[in-house]
């Protein structure tokens, strides 16, 4: 019977040693998907192990409470329920932090050029088809914009319906082939890179 109390108790404290490992583990992994910047799928992932980095500490430091004040004294469970605290207690201040900064823009990522981009031009149409788009360069992100057509101090962008617009929400599809943008009003536009405010081209309708 004592035997098996210890064993149950040695478990216990593995789990929770485990868990709490599982948890850096995770807290790392975010932050490397929010400071590489892989796009808007990264805040989705953030949002799943949010939920986890609380879950996973508390049972571990629930089994390492169990496993080290038992009468075992496991020091698994002691360093579980230690490292399950520190992370339960900071974990949420430094992803709250770094949810701020990446969803206001300073952690999207800042390529050093404008990406490569060529379009045609229908003018009795005001439409402009895209020719060519550098592969994984998006119209935008949830925050901001990333192609910009300037007119005069007017700052247009795409929408998710693909019309050239300075409402709605910022469309975040890749930049490809085949894509037909609206515009509403004639003139000639600047097209601007907005992570880098590099110069693309023009185009005149």
């Amino acid at each position: 019977m004592e035997m098996n109390q210890i064993k149950k108790h040695s478990s216990l404290g593995i789990a929770s040693l485990l868990l709490s490992i599982i948890s850096i583990v995770l807290i790392f992994l975010v932050f490397t998907l929010m400071f590489l910047g892989i796009g808007d799928t990264a805040i989705y992932i953030f949002s799943i192990f949010s939920l986890l980095l609380f879950i996973l500490p508390l049972v571990a430091i629930i089994l390492g409470a169990i496993a080290y004040f038992g009468k075992d004294k496991d020091t698994f469970g002691l360093a579980g329920f230690i490292i399950g605290i520190v992370i339960i207690v900071t974990s949420p201040i430094a992803m709250a932090a770094t949810t701020y900064v990446y969803v206001s823009g300073q952690l999207s990522p800042m390529p050093e050029s404008a990406p490569s981009i060529a379009w045609t031009v229908d003018r009795d149409a005001n439409t402009v088809t895209i020719t060519f788009g550098s592969s994984g360069d998006t119209y935008g992100t949830i925050s901001h914009p990333n192609l910009i057509f300037k007119q005069g101090n007017t700052e247009y962008y795409v929408n998710v319906d693909y019309n050239i617009t300075t409402e709605g929400n910022y469309c975040t599809n890749n930049i490809i082939a085949g894509d037909l943008l609206s515009f509403e009003d004639e003139g000639t536009y600047s097209v601007i890179w907005y992570p880098t405010d590099k110069l693309i081209g023009e185009i005149t309708l």
